[in-house]
Order: structure tokens, then C-alpha cells, then sequence
């Protein structure tokens, strides 16, 4: 009974995170689903490689799809085929194995609890901690939202915190394993800019150690660490290295990557990288950070729930109009140009945050601060000027957008930090007057601000966005609801901010027990963090999964188009934002789609060309519908087909040449090439158009043609060029041979006269001889991890008294 009773506080911390994060997703346990924005977009952009059909025994994993900008590669869409090993098994296990949104939580608040034991912090300290770390409100906007790499890609941040800090404090092996593991794990979420801003803050956490190691005149305490740290980092990236080296060879293709015009379309010529006007589109205000603390503080979101007693509420009832239920409406006033919910961290969490600022010594505390407001100001984007430095100076800084995601990495760190700190202090011993002295240099001082700035904002600030009147004419209506709105959700802080101080007190000075404690700061944290989580996920965005599936069913033209029996054609969507929604390419192959990283050319062409409607470009993509604004289903009788006969080339110096030439000709009938890239190789530059030339086999990535011609010709493909070198090869009559781009963005192929066969094939050889020795790496890495815990197991719990993983820590 001892060794249960010694386990009693593990399992009931553990049981109860997945309990909470069972009753708080309850919909999805039911069947229901939230039909997220970016989920559907992954459902159209991966339509067509999941499609039975296409998923034959030469065929078990496409690289190319066509369901989007009429062609790009799936490394940024499906997961690569590297097999199962035992760490994806531990990975699932983290998550209880459950589908992927709930899994992502459990594993979060699993990961967090046992990283905050790591470090040595009691199992109910370490539990709320967990709480805490999981439910900070900005998680459930990325579920909102679908972006769930994302989320997945922070569920391992516990992990690389204390790992790294193990190593610092000389337990090297278990530093070591955990930081390498969950360095493993987040690079698999394959969500490159949150685990760039990772790596940041953790590079603040070296350097800070550096400088100590300097000052204490030895670097052997840095060095040791260091190398460790270099080990886990190279052993990271090697069992990802299938996956990071796809990533990095697509970016140089992609908007992310070198800008090839030279043109005003560029901005600035030969760049690399985002414009910075895009970049930091998404930049928060000074006000919006004041959602961390207050989530209402600039409103919340675009359509957050309102009272039917409210003042917009009551004004709509003055003009006849219906209020509905729920009453949702656009209370965010912020500098964001949409807000989904605020990046709440919770005042609990922030105050015990603050108190440990002031408690905690040495340089855990300085890199907690530094790590914290480094990220905070970064998030500012246009705002400050320390992100437009980072964006041209930093390197690959300038391939990420939306600066506000910096907040969700930057929030990691409170409750990390602020219940590592209250640990430290509920294990101290306090007089009356050191207490009081403690709480107004920390904790008083959030409250005061928090009280003095919404008084001073409700006559101050302006409280209004410039599109306020599309959505109610009487703006000061809308503007009173905000401003009862902050004055709430202020209150609701100060009143939650006070309730802590208070049982922190009491606490301290030994008048309320330990275990009352635990309780009044678990209903605290439930009070402060679930209500801001459902409004970020309300119970009306989960849909029955009949619903779901209604919201994108096949509309009449949809199924009309897919009567055309031809084995491949292209959809034109005016109906809905044609380049920045998926939902043409759940049911057809599209000249348009969603995707943050699409290929550079066939950006430049949409913003030439494709966004003025030019014919002769969309009759080159072989665009045969056309999807009006009406929804009506019309048929483009000049699209090119899937390939032709050039009856003219033309040639061009520069790639702005090649681009512009475009406008002179027709695209679906003649070609321009750009002579320096491909210098030799027509030989002639007139044809003779003659015979014919069919698509006969169609596969995403396998296209076959039969061609009859009685002289050599140019055959042109509507299909989009990925090279050179990255994959496609071409073949005649089984004989490789090089095909060149034409008209910036397609495929063209010299042929020879007679009746031959054309064969296009993705098959990327490099892609694949990584993931082979990928998937060597993964196993090596899982048996020496095994080794290790074995080794930890025999030498931390087969002993009487094991080591302790308490960092050391002085008042």
C-alpha cells in the first residue's frame, strides 16, 4: 500500500488533466466535429492524392497534385511515407491515442505535468501548472482556425524547457533524452516558424548561461551543456531530415523563397523572402497585448458573444432588427485586420508570473524576462522596429508572416516560469512583512495598472475600426458594448488577481493549509481559463458530422462539371475568393486554392494575370469551367487542352521579358522561352504544326500522351514547371529526355516526327533517398533513447535514494 500511496498524487493529477480536457472537448467525443477553415483547405489540397483510384500498388504515395494553382508538390500538405517506428508510437501514446484535436491537448497537459516533476516541482503544483500551460485561449483560436501543425508544434515546448535547463544544471542524460526527444517531436509537427521562434527563446536561455559561465570565470559549465545541446539539435534534425530537406527545397520555389521579377509586381528585385508589407500584415498594437491579461480588452473577436441586454443589442431592437441567438457580433476594435480571439494567458497565471520575477534569483529568472518580452515585442511587427530589423538582418526571418504568432510562444513561458516560482515560494518559510513586501513589488502593481488603464481607455481611446458602419450604421452603440465589454472582462482580472493575492496570503503565513490552497487556485484557474477557452471554441462551432459534410457538399454545377468524362480539364471559381479558398479543389482540379506557400511563378502569374482575368492565360491552364459569381457553370470553348503544337516561339533575355510577353501572344497556341536557361535547345525556332497530340493515362503524378506528327515539333503542356531537377522527368518511347519551361510557368517538350509515346513522371530521387535514410535514423535514435531510460530507470529508481532533479534555487 506504501508504493500507491506514494502514487496516489501522480495518477490523480494525471486523471483528472485528461478528465478536464475530456469534458471540455465532450463534442468531439460525441462525433462532432468543428469545420475549420483550414481544415477544409487541407481537405481540397489533399483531395485528389487520397482519391482510391489513384492509390494503386505503383502508386502508394503521390508527391504532385493537381486539386490547386493547377499543380504544385504535397510536401507541404500530406505527411512523407516514412513508415512506423516505436516513436510515433510513443508520440500517439501521448495523446492516448484519441483523434488528433483532443490528442493534442491530453498530450500538452501529459507533456507539461511530467516536464514540471522533471524540474522537481511537486505533482500538484505541477498539475495546475499543466492546466495552466494548456488552456491559455490562444490553442483553441488554432483549433477555430484548423491550424492544427500549429498547435501540435507547441504541444512539445514542456519538453524542450526542461530539457534544456536539466542540461544546465548538470543532469546531462535525462536533460539530454527529453530536450532531443521533443526536439524530434516539434520538427514532425513540421510547423517551421513556431519552432524558429522556439529557438529563439531558447537561444536567449545560452546565451544567458554563457555570460554566467563567463562572469564565474568557468566555461567548462557552459561548454559541457553546449555540446550536449549541439548533439540533441543534430540528432534532431537528422531523423527529420526527409521532411526539413523537402521543406527547404520547396521554399526556394515558393513566395517564401527568391523573388525572379524584376518588376513592379516584386517591389524589390532579386529579393528573397515575403515583402514585408504581407509579412507583417497580421502585427499587434500596444492595446491588443493587453489581451494577455484582459481578454476583452480590445474586444475579443470578430464575433464574439454579446448580451441581449447590451447596447447594440438594444439598439437593434429600436431599429426592428432581429437579435440573434447567440448574439454575435464585432467586438474586436484592435490593430489586427481580423481577430478570432484574444491570446489570453490568464491573470492567475501572469501575477504568479510577476511574483516570481521578484522572488526567483540567478539566470533562470533573467532569461524567463528577457525570452518573454523579446518575443512580446516582436509580435508588434510594424509597430516596433525591432521585428522590421529581425526581417532584414535575421536569417530565414523574412520567410515567416503574421508577427502576432511570436505571442504564442512568448505565453508558453509564464506558467512555466510563474509556477516554477510559486513552488520555490509555498516551500520557504515567510514572515508577515517580507510577504507584503513581496506582493506590492509584484503582484499589486498588475492590479493597479489593470484599474488605471481601463479607467484612463474608456475616455482615451477611440474604440471604433473603419469597416464598423458595413455591419451597423449607429457606430456609438457598438462602441458603448465595447466599452462595457473591457470594463467587464477588467474587472473579472482584478476581481480573480485579488482572490490570489489574498489566498497566496493567508497561505503563507500559515493560516489556510497547503491542499485548501491547491483547491482554491484549481477553481481560481478553472474560473479564469475555461470561460476565455470556450469563447475562443463556443459549443456552436462543433457541427454534427452530417453537417460537416452539408456545409461542402457538391452543389448542381459542381456535379455537372464532374459529368465531363474527360480524363483531365481545370476549374476556374469566381463564386468564392478564387486564390484564397480550397473548396473548388475538394471536387475538381483548380486554377486557384488556398496554400501559404504557393509556387513563386504561379504567384506572379495570379497577380499579372489571372486577378485581371486575362483569357489567354486562363485558356493556357486548360481552365475548361468556369464557375461564375452567380454559381452558374459556364464552359470555356478556347481552352488550350492538356498539351499542343507551338505554332510561334518567342524568345526573351530576362525573365521580366519572358513574363511580359505573355500579354503579346496567345499562350494557348504559342511559347516564349527564356534563351539563357536554355541555350541550344530548340535548335530551330520555327515548327510546322501538324497531327495531334492526346492525354491517354492520367495520374497526379504520372501523365501519359500519344502524339502523331509528320515533322518535329514543340509540344506544350498545361502543366505547371517544377525544376530543373526537381522531379519530373520526361520520356519518349521510355527514353528520358530534358523538357524545358515556356510561358514562365509551363512544361514544353522538343518531339521528334512519327507516332511516339510521351511519359511526364514526378518522381523525386533525392525525396526519396532521404526518407530511406530517414527512417534508419529514427530507429537508431528509439533504441538509444530505450538504452538510456533503461539506464535512468536502473540508476534514478532502483536505488533507495535517488538523485533528486530539484534545480537549486536561493531566495
Amino acid at each position: 500500500m506504501q508504493p500507491l500511496k506514494k502514487a496516489f498524487p501522480y495518477l490523480i493529477s494525471c486523471v483528472l488533466l485528461v478528465a478536464i480536457n475530456g469534458y471540455f472537448f465532450r463534442s468531439q467525443l460525441i462525433g462532432k466535429k468543428v469545420a475549420a477553415p483550414d481544415e477544409i483547405s487541407y481537405m481540397g489540397a489533399s483531395s485528389e492524392v487520397s482519391q482510391s483510384q489513384f492509390i494503386t500498388e505503383t502508386h502508394t504515395q503521390s508527391f504532385w497534385t493537381n486539386s490547386m494553382f493547377s499543380g504544385m508538390p504535397t510536401y507541404q500538405i500530406d505527411k512523407l511515407p516514412l513508415g512506423w517506428t516505436p516513436l510515433e508510437l510513443l508520440r500517439s501514446g501521448l495523446g492516448l491515442f484519441m483523434s488528433p484535436m483532443l490528442s493534442y491537448f491530453i498530450a500538452m497537459s501529459l507533456v507539461c505535468f511530467l516536464c514540471l516533476l522533471l524540474m522537481g516541482i511537486s505533482p500538484y503544483v505541477s498539475a495546475l501548472g499543466a492546466f495552466a500551460f494548456t488552456f491559455t485561449s490562444g490553442h483553441f483560436i488554432l483549433v477555430t482556425n484548423g491550424h492544427y501543425t500549429k498547435l501540435d508544434s507547441l504541444v512539445y515546448i514542456p519538453m524542450l524547457l526542461a530539457g534544456i535547463q536539466l542540461l544546465f544544471k548538470g543532469r546531462s542524460l535525462i536533460g539530454f533524452l527529453v530536450f532531443t526527444t521533443g526536439m524530434i517531436f516539434n520538427l514532425q509537427a513540421n510547423h517551421i516558424q513556431m519552432t524558429y521562434y522556439i529557438f529563439l527563446a531558447l537561444a536567449i536561455f545560452v546565451i544567458i548561461e554563457f555570460i554566467k559561465s563567463i562572469q564565474s570565470k568557468n566555461i567548462k559549465l557552459f561548454l559541457w551543456p553546449a555540446l550536449f545541446l549541439g548533439v540533441g539539435m543534430t540528432i534532431a534534425i537528422s531523423t527529420n531530415i526527409a521532411q526539413l530537406y523537402t521543406t527547404r527545397d520547396y521554399a526556394e520555389e515558393t513566395i517564401r523563397g527568391k523573388r525572379i521579377l524584376s518588376t513592379a509586381l516584386d517591389k524589390v528585385p532579386n529579393a528573397s523572402g515575403l515583402s514585408w508589407n504581407f509579412a507583417s500584415e497580421y502585427s499587434n498594437g500596444y492595446l491588443d497585448l493587453m489581451s494577455m491579461i484582459v481578454p476583452g480588452f480590445v474586444g475579443g473577436s470578430m464575433r464574439e458573444k454579446t448580451s441581449i441586454h447590451s447596447a447594440i443589442a438594444e439598439d437593434f431592437d429600436k431599429n426592428n432588427k432581429k437579435v440573434s441567438d447567440p448574439f454575435l457580433i464585432p467586438l474586436y476594435w484592435g490593430s489586427l485586420p481580423s481577430s478570432s480571439g484574444p491570446n489570453y494567458i490568464g491573470i492567475i497565471s501572469f501575477i504568479l508570473f510577476c511574483i516570481g520575477l521578484v522572488y526567483v534569483k540567478g539566470s533562470f529568472k533573467y532569461w524567463a524576462l528577457a525570452a518573454f518580452l523579446f518575443l512580446v515585442l516582436q509580435s508588434l511587427g510594424s509597430h516596433f522596429f525591432l521585428n522590421r530589423f529581425l526581417f532584414n538582418y535575421l536569417p530565414y526571418y523574412n520567410k515567416f508572416r503574421s508577427p502576432d504568432s511570436v505571442l504564442m510562444v512568448a505565453i508558453t513561458i509564464v506558467p512555466w516560469f510563474g509556477f516554477y516560482a510559486l513552488y520555490q515560494i509555498l516551500q520557504s518559510k515567510w514572515k508577515e512583512k517580507e510577504i507584503k513586501q513581496l506582493l506590492k513589488k509584484s503582484a499589486i502593481p498588475v492590479i493597479l495598472f489593470i484599474a488605471v488603464i481601463t479607467i484612463i481607455g474608456s475616455f482615451a481611446f477611440d474604440f471604433t475600426r473603419a469597416d464598423d458602419k458595413t455591419f451597423w450604421p449607429n457606430v456609438s452603440a457598438l462602441v458603448d458594448t465595447r466599452i462595457s465589454h473591457m470594463f467587464k472582462d477588467s474587472l473579472r482580472s482584478i476581481a480573480l488577481g485579488l482572490a490570489l493575492i489574498v489566498s497566496l496570503y493567508y497561505t503563507l503565513i500559515n493560516k489556510l493549509s497547503r491542499n485548501y490552497f491547491y483547491g482554491m487556485l484549481a477553481v481560481l484557474l478553472i474560473f479564469d481559463l475555461l470561460p476565455i477557452a470556450r469563447r475562443c471554441l463556443p459549443e456552436q462551432e462543433y457541427k454534427k458530422a452530417e453537417e460537416v459534410a452539408e456545409t461542402i457538399s457538391k452543389s448542381t454545377g459542381d456535379l455537372n462539371i464532374l459529368n465531363d468524362r474527360d480524363l483531365h480539364y481545370r476549374v476556374m471559381d469566381k463564386a468564392n475568393n478564387t486564390f484564397n479558398d480550397a473548396y473548388t479543389s475538394l471536387y475538381h482540379r483548380s486554377i486557384g486554392g488556398y496554400h501559404p506557400a504557393k509556387l513563386r511563378r504561379y504567384q506572379d502569374l495570379i497577380d499579372g494575370y489571372l486577378n485581371q482575368g486575362h483569357q489567354g492565360v486562363i485558356n493556357m491552364l486548360n481552365a475548361k469551367y468556369i464557375i461564375n459569381r452567380d454559381g452558374k457553370v459556364t464552359i470555356n470553348a478556347t481552352a488550350g487542352g492538356n498539351a499542343w503544337f507551338a505554332d510561334t516561339i518567342w524568345s526573351a533575355s530576362t525573365p521580366d521579358e519572358e513574363f511580359l510577353t505573355l500579354k503579346k501572344i496567345n499562350p494557348s497556341r504559342s511559347a516564349v522561352i527564356l534563351n539563357n536557361e536554355f541555350p541550344g535547345y530548340l535548335g530551330q525556332s520555327k515548327f510546322n504544326p501538324n497531327g495531334v497530340i492526346n492525354l491517354i493515362e492520367y495520374h497526379p503524378d504520372e501523365l501519359i500522351y500519344k502524339y502523331k506528327t509528320s515533322s518535329p515539333q514543340l509540344a506544350v503542356f498545361s502543366e505547371i514547371w517544377y525544376g530543373p531537377n526537381k522531379g519530373w522527368h520526361a520520356y519518349i518511347d521510355n527514353k528520358e529526355v530534358p523538357h524545358i519551361r515556356v510561358n514562365y510557368v509551363l512544361r514544353a517538350l522538343k518531339i521528334p516526327e512519327g507516332e511516339h509515346t510521351i511519359d511526364f513522371k514526378f518522381y523525386p530521387d533525392k525525396v526519396w533517398a532521404a526518407i530511406k535514410i530517414n527512417r534508419i535514423i529514427l530507429w537508431a535514435f528509439f533504441i538509444f533513447l530505450l538504452g538510456g531510460v533503461l539506464y535512468l530507470f536502473k540508476d534514478q529508481f532502483l536505488k533507495s535514494n535517488p538523485q533528486s532533479t530539484t534545480i537549486p534555487i536561493k531566495k
